[in-house]
């Protein structure tokens, strides 16, 4: 690849991603070009994300799709935005809102376009159950990829950590399961730090631990 005081390079697996940058009127415009790692040109487009699952989500004339390794379009450019894949949804904006379609069959919407933000994904451990975390408003809820609620909007962060969500509000912090069941409430401790084997927790003097037995009960120390 040349050098290049104008470009950038990303290199993810076998594909390369050059960013050109130009100074054009009023700010920079960047083009984005995807080349196999033994210098083999796939294709160009104004702007375009590496590749995760096997796509890239690029942008051509203000709207977004997907293509994929060899560069054939996955999706239609019908998009105002897009985002990684991720466990076969792709992330999509639609009419100003978000929403996620089959990977694999991209006619198939599986999460309607009515949301203002989607964030994490993540696959529930050996089911094709994924949990989606997304934003309505300024508050974060967590769905499944059936759309089925788990956590309604009603929290400043929601994230997913393991067999956890791990949710904030106002500086506090509580704990759920992967199905909304909750697991330590809201203000009970300080802080809440779940890992694979059991969840710490502090107050304002120390650490400690919170145990499960072998059906996922809480046992009480």
């Amino acid at each position: 690849m040349p050098f290049d005081d104008c470009s950038y390079y990303y290199i993810y697996d076998d594909i390369i991603l050059r960013h050109k940058k130009y100074n054009v009127a009023g700010g920079i415009d960047i083009e984005a070009s995807y080349y196999t790692t033994n210098g083999k040109f796939i294709a160009t487009y104004d702007y375009g994300q590496w590749f995760q699952d096997g796509v890239a989500a690029v942008e051509v004339n203000d709207k977004w799709g997907y293509i994929d390794r060899n560069g054939f379009q996955e999706t239609l450019f019908e998009y105002e935005d897009a985002d990684y894949a991720s466990w076969g949804l792709l992330p999509v904006k639609y009419n100003g809102k978000w929403g996620a379609i089959n990977q694999y069959n991209c006619q198939h919407i599986v999460i309607p376009f009515e949301w203002d933000a989607i964030g994490q994904i993540e696959r529930v451990e050996g089911s094709n159950r994924c949990l989606i975390i997304v934003k309505s408003g300024d508050k974060e809820g967590c769905i499944t990829n059936r759309n089925k609620t788990v956590l309604p909007c009603r929290y400043n962060d929601i994230k997913i950590i393991g067999e956890y969500l791990l949710v904030r509000n106002s500086g506090q912090k509580a704990l759920y399961d992967l199905y909304g069941n909750q697991i330590v409430p809201m203000g009970e401790y300080y802080d809440i730090m779940p890992t694979p084997f059991d969840i710490i927790v502090a107050d304002e003097v120390g650490h400690g631990n919170i145990f499960f037995d072998n059906k996922g009960h809480r046992i009480k120390i």
